[in-house]
């Protein structure tokens, strides 16, 4: 259990308890996501006790993450027992951080066993404040996640030529191009006209920096813009694993925005929760 369902403030009467969340149609069912007093009406005392409970758990959880991630390789190579207690320090917890503490836990998750990524996925942030975290989450607009995983890949070819540039050995040189081209041709949609050129490297170049720029331009309008600022991630009964992937990409791409404007739209709420099938025991 998270400790921000033990800290809700008290309830009050004469105010309605809110109906249960049913999952979306197609999707496995899961607890309704409880973010405590964070979804609760401000009031001098309640919100003063929140604010330094809330400080006090997200300080206590960020040094979790910490001695974690220092002994991740153990974890991640142990036996069950100890990959469940990896699990047990990560899953319905609600971390709310910059970008930059709760990446190297998102990258610590995706190198764990598939079994540790059959879950559901929250993540919140983009001015989220108390009362949008009322509203129920929504999945992740189509358009921003295109938009979004293409400047990703303009941004990363960018890196990789940059790698290329700073490579100073041969075999390091040709490493890096040969790093570049691969990128290239496994996303043949976006970079194939490239190669129509009789000088691939030099016009993936141009057309990476100029896509990049353009992309990221509408990718901030979105984000500046979002109504709905908390999305869910959900595997499918088909894909258990489907949500965390699914939020793999978009967090991979997320990772390759400019670190200034991650740092300007946070900090972020981060919760994975274990999915359960329809109809499984409870």
């Amino acid at each position: 259990m998270d400790l921000l369902d033990l800290i809700t403030p008290d309830p009050k009467p004469e105010k309605p308890v809110p109906t249960t969340r049913s999952a979306p149609a197609g999707h496995p069912s899961l607890a309704p996501l409880s973010l405590g007093g964070l979804a609760d009406d401000d009031s001098v005392a309640d919100g003063e006790s929140f604010k330094g409970k809330f400080a006090a758990h997200q300080e206590h959880l960020a040094s979790r993450r910490a001695t974690l991630l220092d002994n991740f390789q153990d974890w991640k190579d142990a036996e069950q027992p100890m990959r469940e207690t990896f699990a047990s320090a990560v899953v319905g917890q609600t971390h709310r951080a910059d970008w930059d503490n709760l990446w190297p836990l998102i990258e610590a998750i995706q190198q764990m066993p598939v079994s540790q990524r059959s879950c559901v996925v929250m993540l919140g942030g983009w001015f989220v404040d108390r009362k949008k975290l009322r509203a129920e989450p929504v999945q992740a607009p189509e358009q921003l996640r295109r938009d979004l995983f293409t400047h990703a890949l303009h941004q990363e070819a960018l890196d990789r030529i940059d790698n290329w540039q700073h490579a100073y050995e041969v075999q390091s040189k040709a490493v890096s191009l040969r790093a570049v081209e691969a990128l290239a041709r496994q996303h043949v949609k976006v970079f194939g006209q490239c190669f129509q050129s009789g000088d691939w490297f030099s016009a993936l170049w141009d057309h990476a920096q100029e896509q990049q720029l353009h992309l990221l331009g509408l990718v901030l309008d979105q984000l500046f813009s979002l109504r709905q600022p908390v999305f869910w991630f959900f595997p499918t009964p088909d894909r258990l694993t489907a949500g965390w992937q699914d939020f793999w990409t978009f967090a991979w791409s997320y990772q390759r925005l400019p670190s200034r404007e991650r740092d300007v739209l946070g900090p972020y709420y981060f919760t994975v929760r274990q999915a359960r099938l329809s109809g499984s025991a409870r």
